[in-house]
């Protein structure tokens, strides 16, 4: 296939630790990384990541992020590009859901996610 065209709006909620996802492009669409829009409703586990790294664009709302110890507060048009064995943990700060488009390469893996806390 030469292209993808997906609208988010169409794609399954799956509920996650942080709120609801929905995957946009997967590990079998393209190998190398995975697309999802996660709508954080409140706070992640604190976690790191062996292998992949993390980029968070905030699209709506706000997000205050631990990274290694410092706190960044992310606002729409923000982009946080988290490396591998980086401690991590997300909180959404504004009141409504915080839209967040969570790009991960590799894919993420189930046993990549190390739990902190």
């Amino acid at each position: 296939m030469s292209h993808l065209v997906r609208r988010s709006s169409v794609q399954p909620l799956q509920p996650i630790a942080c709120g609801l996802m929905r995957k946009l492009i997967s590990a079998s669409d393209f190998p190398n990384l995975d697309i999802a829009l996660v709508a954080i409703t409140g706070r992640t586990k604190k976690h790191f990541h062996r292998i992949a790294t993390e980029f968070y664009y905030v699209i709506s709302g706000s997000i205050r992020i631990e990274v290694d110890g410092t706190t960044k507060d992310l606002l729409p048009g923000s982009l946080l590009m988290i490396r591998p064995n980086t401690a991590h943990q997300a909180v959404r700060k504004s009141k409504g859901v915080a839209q967040v488009l969570v790009i991960s390469s590799p894919p993420w893996q189930a046993n990549d996610e190390i739990f902190v806390e």
